[in-house]
């Protein structure tokens, strides 16, 4: 529900516990960038995927910080 509520453009919802599965399907020398509402889930999820070598990063702050400093800018909305 969050995810329709508002997101980046281009930006892919995946659970938590898929993360690692849908990471391994993407070319090695991507760029890759997870957030959560707050940055603290992804935060977490991050530090768990560079134990495993991932290069993966966090937005710091999460959505709620993009907003705050960009307003909606880039973020689109799938819910009605």
């Amino acid at each position: 529900s969050a995810y329709a509520a508002g997101h980046l453009a281009g930006a892919v919802n995946v659970d938590e516990s898929g993360v690692a599965a849908f990471l391994g399907t993407l070319p090695s020398d991507i760029d890759v960038i997870l957030y959560s509402d707050d940055g603290s889930d992804s935060d977490r999820v991050v530090y768990s995927l560079w134990m495993r070598g991932s290069r993966a990063q966090s937005l710091l702050g999460g959505l709620a910080e993009w907003q705050t400093q960009h307003g909606n800018f880039l973020v689109v909305s799938s819910s009605g």
